[in-house]
């Protein structure tokens, strides 16, 4: 069960960079940078909860592995296409 909680509370995170990432690309506003930011700092701790909840399931754990692989190439396109912003060549 808290499993599930956690995995949704790492779905809304997601949602909110992707919104904050979408706002800033569009207003260049830094202020949003700050959602996205701090969206992937509850992510990391939602993880760290993860892998001491499923700590004793080998599968949930490869799965965790590979969801946090999806995640970090997520924020990395995420950073490229800021800098892209950044230096106005989008």
């Amino acid at each position: 069960y808290k499993v599930n909680i956690e995995l949704e509370h790492i779905n809304s995170y997601i949602s909110d960079a992707e919104s904050g990432h979408r706002k800033y690309m569009l207003s260049k506003d830094t202020l949003y940078l700050e959602a996205y930011l701090s969206a992937r700092e509850k992510i990391n701790k939602s993880f760290l909860l993860l892998k001491e909840l499923t700590k004793a399931n080998v599968k949930q754990q490869e799965n965790l592995r590979g969801l946090n692989k999806l995640i970090n190439n997520l924020f990395s396109n995420f950073f490229k296409t800021d800098a892209l912003v950044k230096n106005d060549n989008i």
